[in-house]
């Protein structure tokens, strides 16, 4: 897949955004026959090799094995960069140790995302980015409120507390001051997508105080003064940017420790089956066991919301 101006690995348009796509297909259908026909492995080699061209072709393979190029840039953000592809990467755990060296490169990967984490908590946009703090963007589409749905994934894969810390960075230093924020109620670039990192740290760690802010936040952002000062989002009802999303919000902090129901893209930390499993799955052999079933019965699911 290639699009002009970028290598088609991003989230919107390319084919990380397919692998989440096709996990939450398999999750509600894991006997669909079509599923089986995905060639998913080649899809990750094609992305790993994408990646590794680009970071390549612009030296920064010293660095980091893998970049994501966008329009010419490195991103990082969510959105339109390197931080959701190798989120993606990460549900296919025993397809990746079949590739040589793949789970070595991405997390050498995540070490240079994790160098450009600024004191603030935030992420630039763009690495290597020199932004003024008081413009700076925090949004999920280019900021700290995006990238720590991978920060998360990547301390779900490794266990490793420098992810963790990591993710209670963006929320402590960054998101809890400057997520308030003036575009409307939405999750991309809007005030229930600052809430929902804070419900996705309490999903992991069960800490009462990131429920409380994320509850912070569903209070305040309908409160007159709120909606005065801000402006009315480009589409006031979607998923992305309006009141749908407002609403998945609402509904997951009712229940904040709920099983993620599929509303909400990008929803992809799961539980892996086991290798046998997995090896049926690649094959295409449609007749999952009752075991099967039974591990997916018990799979614990962060939140990786929406957008």
């Amino acid at each position: 897949m290639t699009l002009t101006g970028s290598s088609g690995d991003e989230l919107f348009t390319g084919r990380c955004g397919f692998l989440i796509g096709f996990l939450e297909l398999w999750k509600r259908f894991p006997e669909h026959p079509i599923l089986f026909e995905v060639p998913v492995a080649e899809i990750i080699k094609a992305i790993l090799a994408s990646e590794r061209e680009d970071s390549n072709m612009r030296g920064f393979h010293t660095l980091s094995p893998l970049m994501f190029l966008h329009y010419e840039a490195e991103y990082i953000c969510a959105a339109h960069g390197i931080s959701t592809i190798l989120q993606s990467l990460l549900g296919f755990p025993t397809i990746l140790a079949e590739i040589p060296g793949a789970i070595n490169e991405i997390k050498a990967t995540y070490e240079h995302l994790l160098s450009s984490q600024r004191d603030s908590g935030n992420f630039p946009n763009i690495f290597g980015a020199v932004e003024d703090e008081t413009s700076e963007l925090v949004q999920w589409c280019h900021g700290a409120a995006g990238v720590i749905y991978s920060l998360a994934k990547a301390y779900l894969f490794w266990k490793e507390d420098k992810y963790l810390n990591a993710c209670k960075k963006c929320r402590a230093d960054i998101l809890w001051k400057k997520g308030l924020l003036k575009k409307g109620p939405g999750l991309c670039h809007g005030i229930s997508g600052s809430g929902y990192a804070f419900l996705l740290i309490y999903r992991i760690t069960e800490d009462a105080e990131y429920l409380y802010r994320a509850n912070c936040f569903a209070d305040i952002m309908f409160q007159p003064s709120i909606r005065e000062s801000s402006r009315l989002p480009d589409h006031p009802y979607s998923l992305y940017e309006g009141i749908a999303s407002t609403l998945c919000y609402y509904v997951d902090l009712a229940d904040p420790m709920q099983k993620f129901d599929g509303k909400k893209l990008g929803n992809d930390s799961f539980k892996s089956p086991t290798h046998n499993q997995q090896s049926r799955f690649r094959e295409g052999d449609g007749g999952i066991s009752q075991e099967f079933h039974a591990a997916r019965r018990t799979q614990r699911l962060i939140g990786i919301s929406a957008i």
